[in-house]
């Protein structure tokens, strides 16, 4: 402006000069807008970054009594026209102040009626300001109008044209849009004296798209009025280009209250979980997009593990917002990239993989005992029945040795289906176990095996519960009562009174190997090293189990010496077996940077000669961890094609090398693959216990098929309501569907305060 010091302006002009309608410029026919190529993702990969909104003509808030409480009129001397031009500069400034004083008040009829009056007799100073206040009362039409009365008048030309531009966008009338921007760029080159000309092509820039010019401008102000504004419109370019630490500092150079939520939302994108909590609850305070504000609250908890949070402010917002919740972050759901990276495998290989506490508990299922039928049971039953015989008690005689023949019965199937299990078919001793536990459910050694079987597949839940009823038809049966609290603990189904009464009558038991063996077991589990170290010393029989039990011991305290020899000892005892040379692996070079661990498994397995067969058919343990090796070793691929071979030439038992097949390609990411072999296991041969359902779920999320995800996860909570993947998945799945309700369900029960999938993840598709 030629006169911009002698000029009254009552409204700033660089109060109207606003960048918060960037985010409309969407039509409704999904027609390209300027804004539409820019996204960016908050929490990592995670939230979406809500454009800042920077309507630079914000109104004031005061909770001040107003000077006017009735409808203002001019006074008969102000009511000529001739009268008004002869007002004073300052009285006509003070009569614009006392409107702008009403319209902040929440006065707003009586403030344009007054705006409207005064434009009538001063043309040159008003209809500027008049169209601010109708963009303020959201009178979009007539604000463009307003304006181009200003710019006919020949005042404020450049910025009335951006404001106009602005409305426009605020109609989604592109054409116009287009029209008053273009316009504003062709006024510019007269602001050249003004102190705002580098705001003014900051704003004319950032509407053009031109994102970097308008930056420059920012960094390079000819005016350091109004800073504040011109920090917020430089945080947002910035976050625009994903330079969040260059966005963050701009808006906390003169931190302002409104910039809680955009800073909460940075903060986020950074990964900082503690300061975007402290500004989104600041946020929230403030009352700034109360539903917006929640929604980020609420998956930065999901974010930071604090699930169950979470699913408490979701309950709440959706219940409050049950519409407009849904509008801001739409969730996607995802399997986590370290799952598939084989640098980021092989850095988390011994803490996320070897010395999870599941993977743990499944090496000692693997090398338990099954238990067999008590022969003098059955020769006492034939000796009671011949007794009774000798002196004609007939019917006595005939319980005993009926008796005798179902006992009988019995032990032959379970000596069948230890067999098998031991050979490697495990499903089909599984089967058969089933059936006996049918026939005879009060069998104690039934139901342990059946157990153990259910263990050794993976199936910890249904394990549990075969355990305790093992445990709970014979009390001395310590083995089951311990492993039934291992199983607990991993599927989240502890009971301390159960607990409890194991440990008490533990107590009770004389101090000899076996019992010493239970106790080490529970301190194990309760994490007491020093009594574990002290059954690690103890002279014992060397069998597999204590062997195992002895290697995981002295990894957990750090042990090396310890572990090696118990390791090596093992795989002499079971040279053809694979786990063993796994944890062999692991006590020997775990210390080993993570490629030259790599290395030394590829020359140590290659160094074998196994059969598979407990790879194909056996414990669910030997599968994964032998498929962690392969891609840690960068052997995935080829594992993969031996399966499919054998897959083909495979006749008689193929659960087993299906399941192999179906776990690697998820792995491999052939996930369409994986997604038809699990329904081949679940529909056709129907394994449909819990883990395999949650496994065949993984496979549909990374199919991109959100339905199915969500059903294969709703049967496998039924069968397992207490496991944690599958109730966060299912939470996340239900977000991304938007169905608020169901992700409430599902994330409540998740109650520890840092729970971190080691499969899921979200980010918002924006």
């Amino acid at each position: 402006m030629a006169n911009y010091d002698e000029e009254i302006i009552i409204i700033e002009e660089e109060e109207a000069a606003g960048v918060g309608s960037f985010e409309h410029r969407y039509d409704d026919k999904g027609e390209k807008k300027p804004s539409s190529k820019k996204k960016f993702l908050l929490i990592g990969s995670a939230l979406a970054l809500v454009l800042l909104t920077l309507l630079l003509f914000l109104l004031l808030s005061s909770d001040d009594a107003p000077y006017y409480q009735e409808e203002i009129e001019l006074s008969p001397k102000q009511t000529t026209q001739e009268e008004i031009k002869k007002l004073s500069s300052s009285d006509l400034e003070q009569m614009i102040k006392r409107a702008n004083h009403l319209y902040e008040h929440g006065y707003k009829p009586d403030a344009l009626k007054l705006y409207e009056k005064i434009a009538t007799y001063s043309e040159s100073i008003s209809y500027y300001n008049l169209g601010v206040a109708q963009f303020k009362d959201k009178q979009y039409e007539k604000a463009i109008k307003s304006f181009d009365l200003a710019i006919q008048n020949r005042q404020n030309l450049c910025v009335s044209a951006i404001n106009a531009a602005v409305a426009s966008l605020e109609l989604k009338d592109q054409k116009r849009f287009e029209k008053y921007i273009n316009l504003a760029q062709s006024y510019l080159s007269q602001e050249t004296a003004s102190p705002m000309y580098s705001y003014y092509f900051a704003l004319i820039s950032f509407y053009q798209e031109n994102y970097l010019e308008a930056l420059s401008a920012l960094t390079h102000r000819s005016s350091q009025e109004y800073a504040a504004l011109q920090n917020q419109l430089q945080a947002k370019i910035s976050t625009l280009f994903g330079s969040y630490h260059t966005a963050i500092a701009s808006l906390e150079k003169e931190y302002q209250d409104e910039n809680a939520l955009s800073l909460g939302l940075l903060y986020a994108n950074l990964g900082d979980l503690i300061l975007a909590k402290k500004y989104l609850r600041s946020a929230i305070q403030q009352g700034i997009s109360p539903a917006k504000s929640q929604v980020a609250l609420a998956l930065v908890d999901l974010k930071s593990g604090q699930v169950h949070n979470a699913a408490n402010l979701l309950k709440n917002i959706t219940e409050m917002y049950p519409e407009e919740v849904y509008s801001y972050y739409p969730v996607e759901t995802f399997l986590k990239e370290s799952l598939f990276d084989v640098t980021l495998a092989q850095q988390n290989f011994h803490d996320n993989i070897i010395h999870n506490q599941s993977t743990i508990y499944q090496v000692l299922f693997y090398f338990a005992p099954f238990k067999i039928f008590n022969a003098n049971q059955t020769i006492s039953y034939i000796r009671k029945g011949n007794a009774s015989v000798s002196i004609d008690n007939v019917s006595s005689a005939s319980d005993y040795l009926n008796q005798s023949a179902s006992l009988s019965k019995v032990n032959l199937n379970i000596a069948q289906s230890i067999r098998m299990a031991l050979g490697f078919h495990l499903h089909e001793a599984n089967q058969r176990l089933k059936e006996m536990a049918e026939l005879h459910p009060r069998h104690a050694i039934v139901h342990y095996n059946l157990a153990l079987t259910y263990a050794q597949m993976g199936e910890l839940s249904l394990a549990h519960k075969h355990f305790v009823q093992s445990y709970h038809l014979d009390a001395k049966n310590y083995l089951s009562g311990i492993f039934a609290i291992l199983c607990a603990k991993v599927t989240n189904q502890e009971n301390q009174k159960f607990n409890q009464i194991i440990k008490e009558n533990l107590a009770l038991e004389p101090k000899d190997e076996e019992f010493d063996f239970y106790r080490a077991l529970i301190h194990f589990k309760e994490a007491n090293f020093p009594a574990t170290y002290q059954w690690m010393q103890q002279k014992k029989k060397e069998r597999p189990l204590n062997l195992a039990f002895d290697a995981l011991i002295a990894m957990s305290i750090g042990k090396e010496a310890l572990a090696q020899q118990s390791t090596q000892k093992l795989i002499t005892m079971l040279p053809n077996d694979i786990l063993p040379h796994l944890l062999y692996i692991d006590a020997h070079y775990a210390k080993e940077e993570s490629k030259m661990f790599a290395r030394n498994a590829i020359a140590h397995l290659k160094r074998q000669n196994f059969s598979m067969n407990d790879f194909y058919y056996g414990p669910f343990i030997t599968k994964y961890l032998y498929m962690q090796y392969a891609q840690i070793t960068g052997a995935l691929h080829p594992l993969r094609q031996q399966l499919t071979e054998k897959m083909r030439m495979e006749k008689e038992s193929p659960i087993g090398i299906i399941q192999a097949l179906a776990l690697v390609s998820i792995y491999t990411q052939n996930f369409e693959e994986a997604f038809s072999l699990y329904n081949e296991l679940i529909d056709t041969y129907k394994q449909q216990d819990s883990h395999t359902l949650f496994l065949a779920a993984i496979a549909a999320t990374g199919a991109k098929h959100p339905a199915n995800a969500i059903a294969l996860l709703e049967l496998s909570k039924r069968k397992n309501p207490k496991h944690k993947e599958s109730r966060y998945a299912l939470g996340l799945l239900y977000l991304q569907t938007q169905n608020n309700e169901g992700a409430v369900v599902a994330f409540r029960n998740i109650s520890e305060a840092d729970f971190q999938s080691q499969f899921f993840d979200f980010k918002i598709n924006k």
